[in-house]
């Protein structure tokens, strides 16, 4: 169920609260869009106390004084949820990931089947939340029911929301046409085997139907 209006949620139940990956600047910012996913998961915490699970793998971030560190997406968000008031014992890392389908496979190993948390609010921004929809049920299965809220896409001009949205759809028809058949919905040792010895994200392995897509985003990238 895809929630737009947000008085919606007051009916709902939630277990915890996922904030999806969007990307960290190579100077360890986060990038605004980021930040309103980070503050929607502020609000809905303030709402209903659970576990909030920030996602993203690390980036090699230029000190000013020349050094080189690291730091992971969900690291520099967790550290904003900090400074929000969120306590630190409520925010959980999932550090390994490099797209939406790491998101969610490596969220579901570490965290939620551990935990045993089944109903997941799911944040990310407006123009990512139709493929979030697509990939969740695949990795997470029946016995977890997410909900999803969509953030605004902030800090992004209309013209780049288009371009992105032209590209989700191109990354939509890839998972439909080359990834899904790979594992059944919610299958982890297939979604394991998929993500470690196929899939070109993680096994850094080019393949043509990759680069093809890779291809076609660049285009839609030269038009604007």
């Amino acid at each position: 169920m895809f929630i737009i209006n947000s008085h919606a949620l007051t009916h709902m139940t939630y277990d915890s609260i996922i904030v999806l990956g969007g990307g960290i600047g190579e100077d360890g910012s986060l990038p605004t869009y980021v930040i309103s996913r980070l503050d929607l998961a502020v609000q809905r915490y303030q709402e209903h106390p659970c576990p909030i699970i920030l996602c993203g793998k690390g980036a090699n971030i230029n000190a000013i004084d020349g050094r080189v560190f690291t730091i992971s997406e969900a690291m520099a968000g967790k550290n904003y949820l900090i400074e929000k008031n969120i306590p630190s014992d409520n925010l959980l890392l999932e550090e390994d990931s490099e797209d939406t389908i790491g998101n969610f496979y490596f969220t579901r190993e570490y965290h939620l089947d551990r935990l045993q948390l089944h109903k997941p609010l799911i944040i990310t921004s407006e123009f990512h939340v139709e493929r979030t929809k697509l990939i969740a049920p695949w990795v997470l299965g029946e016995g977890i029911e997410p909900t999803y809220e969509a953030s605004p896409n902030d800090g992004i001009a209309p013209e780049m929301v288009q371009q992105r949205k032209q590209v989700e759809k191109i990354i939509e028809n890839y998972f439909h046409n080359h990834i899904k058949h790979h594992a059944h919905a919610g299958n982890m040792k297939e979604l394991k085997h998929y993500l470690f010895n196929i899939d070109p994200t993680y096994t850094k392995i080019a393949t043509p139907e990759h680069d093809s897509v890779l291809k076609e985003i660049h285009k839609i990238k030269e038009t604007y």
